[in-house]
Parts: structure tokens; sequence; C-alpha cells
């Protein structure tokens, strides 16, 4: 078993000096992270790597003027940037078959933030001074994944005319619910996302200088939303989609030399794209 751990504090003022409230910290910041990594060889045939990452940041949130002061501000409610972080993975991998070796990587992650603000950016008692408004925006963020590879252990005459192969199944869920408060409007939402992941790549090698790769994707994606705006009326503005979506990659490689490759491609990409779930939009 071997291990490595790391650990970063950081603290300082924010360089501002809040002339109305008097006071140099309303940009603070305080951060702490850490950081374990872990490697266990079970045997000759299991390895197994864990991560362990945990992040604390308490900071204040004053940085702008209406007249470009630099370094002085004037905001009567200096806002807030806060987050605290957990994540983990686990990753093992297994060589006890003969030609096939079999990776897993199982991740997953927590997040809590808060964001604020000086809407106005301000007081009272300035004669830039119109209005008064203050913005939170407080949001939990959940993300799991798992995936399972299976790779050739040969690299040349693995399966007849496929010197080397790759291929494994992903799937990740994602979930993040945020509330908004402020002098524009109060509003709740929740964005949550499935993708489940099929792929696969192989390569033929013609020569010691010359290959051919065919790399293949598909992957189900599938969106839920969910908007609540506290004074105002409903938009209906709750976009929900589901897809199976196609990608691929034919690619020819030569090594010209030591440090030099000519290579063609021809490629498929997509992207599973999002919705944006402000509610002042409309539904179309």
């Amino acid at each position: 078993l071997t291990l490595r751990f790391s650990m970063y504090q950081l603290q300082q003022d924010g360089f501002r000096d809040n002339k109305f409230l008097d006071r140099v910290d309303t940009n603070e910041r305080d951060e702490f992270n850490t950081r374990l990594k872990l490697r266990w060889i079970a045997n000759e045939d299991w390895q197994w790597d864990g991560t362990l990452f945990y992040a604390d940041s308490n900071n204040g949130y004053d940085e702008w003027t209406l007249n470009n002061t630099e370094f002085d501000t004037f905001s009567d409610t200096p806002g807030r940037d806060e987050q605290e972080s957990f994540a983990a993975s686990l990753r093992g991998k297994w060589t006890g078959l003969s030609k096939v070796d079999v990776s897993t990587i199982t991740s997953f992650s927590v997040s809590d933030s808060l964001n604020s603000a000086d809407g106005d950016w301000t007081n009272e008692l300035s004669n830039d001074w119109t209005y008064s408004a203050f913005i939170k925006t407080d949001r939990d963020r959940d993300r799991c994944s798992q995936e399972v590879r299976f790779d050739s252990v040969d690299q040349q005459d693995a399966m007849d005319i496929i010197d080397r192969w790759t291929t494994g199944l992903h799937f990740e869920d994602f979930q993040e619910d945020t509330k908004f408060r402020g002098d524009f409007g109060d509003f709740d939402t929740t964005y949550e996302t499935q993708t489940f992941s099929l792929y696969g790549q192989a390569t033929h090698i013609f020569s010691d200088n010359t290959r051919l790769t065919l790399g293949l994707r598909t992957e189900y994606y599938d969106l839920e939303t969910d908007v609540t705006y506290s004074n105002k009326p409903a938009t209906n503005n709750d976009p929900n989609f589901d897809d199976w979506l196609y990608g691929g990659k034919l690619t020819f490689e030569h090594n010209l030399s030591a440090n030099k490759t000519l290579f063609a491609s021809i490629i498929k990409g997509y992207k599973a794209g999002g919705a944006n779930i402000y509610p002042e939009l409309e539904a179309d």
C-alpha cells in the first residue's frame, strides 16, 4: 500500500478597503484544500487506485464599484463566495485474463455553494445611489459515474485483422438544485441529467509506421428540469427531453520520422446540449 497526501491553506484580506463599513475583510480569502491518493496492489492480478478530495472556501465578495475606484469599495451589504466540496474516485484494474484487461472506474462528488453580492454596489448615502438590491444563489450539485472498460492485452494480432482494441460502457447521473433570492425575483430550479454510453475502438497496424484506427460511440441522454418562480406567473419553461446520440472517427496515421506523424481523419462528433431554465424565458 502506498499513499500521497497534500494540504493547502490560504488566508488573506482580499485587498479591498470598504470605506462605507470601515472594514478591510469584506473581500477576504479563506480556502482549505486537501487530497489523499492511495494505491493498493492486492495481488499479481489486481491493482486499486483511490482518491479522496475535500475543499472548503469561505470567501467574501466585495469587488466592484460604480466609479472604478480600484481597491476602495462602498457597498453596504457585501456578498459571500463560499463552497464546500467532497469527491472520491476508485479505479481498479484486473489482469487475470490472458487476452483482456478489465478496468472499473467509480467516482462521485458533492458540492454546496453560496454566491451573493450587493446588487447596487453602493449605499444609500452615496450620491451615485439610485436603488438598493441584494442577490443570493444557493446551489447543491451531486454527480456520480461508473465506467467499465475492456482492453486487449495484445497490441498486435489481438483479433485477426484487429491488432488492438478497447470497448466499454459509461453511466453518469447529475443533479443540480438552485435557489435564487434577490430583489429582482425569487426562483428555485432543478436540473437533472442521466447519460449511458457504449464505445469501442479498434486499430489495424499495416507496418511499424502505418496504422488505421476506427472508433465508435453511442450515448443515451435524458434531461429533466423543474422551475418554480415564487412571485411571478408560471411560464411552463420546464424543458425535458431525451435522445440517442452517435459519433465516430476513422483515422489514418503514418510516422514520417521519430518526431513527425502524418495523419488524416474523418470525424463525426456530437454535443448533448442542455437547457436554459431561467424562468423569464418562454417555453418555445
